[in-house]
């Protein structure tokens, strides 16, 4: 192999690297969330706590209606239909009230065992498509960014 043509499969292998990055980086956390809902998931966050665990949820406020605060958030889980959330915290300022929604649920054993979806406003988001208890890795700890874990 000549140089000429190894550098240029070195570009070639640069530029798919990059656009793969970039596109982890850019991907939803669900490709057609319910419009119903007027959120979106950024992240999930998992912790596991002896045998339990602590589900926190990063939810971005869209569309024109916000979020309804009279209206009962829950995550219906495969051990149990309906949980309700732990702690609720609200973020926005002067222009949006609330453009940010973080959601911490206390998830008994056997509440992974199967998809989690959240049910909030008029509409339910997928938050896990996959079964069984999760590999945490470190301490106890992961991050999802997409909705098969």
């Amino acid at each position: 192999m000549t140089r000429r043509n190894f550098r240029i499969l070195m570009v070639v292998i640069l530029a798919v690297l990059s656009a793969f990055a970039i596109w982890s980086w850019t991907r939803p956390y669900e490709w057609r969330p319910d419009a119903g809902a007027g959120c979106v998931v950024v992240a999930a966050g998992l912790q596991r706590d002896h045998s339990y665990h602590w589900l926190d949820l990063r939810l971005k406020v869209r569309g024109e209606n916000g979020h309804d605060l009279r209206k009962p958030v829950f995550l219906a889980t495969a051990g149990r239909p309906r949980v309700e959330p732990a702690d609720t915290t609200l973020s926005g300022d002067a222009e949006n009230p609330i453009d940010e929604l973080f959601l911490r649920f206390w998830l008994e054993p056997g509440d992974l065992d199967g998809p989690l979806s959240l049910h909030l406003n008029d509409g339910v988001l997928s938050i896990r498509t996959g079964t069984g208890e999760p590999r945490l890795v470190r301490q106890g700890n992961a991050v999802f960014h997409t909705r098969r874990w």
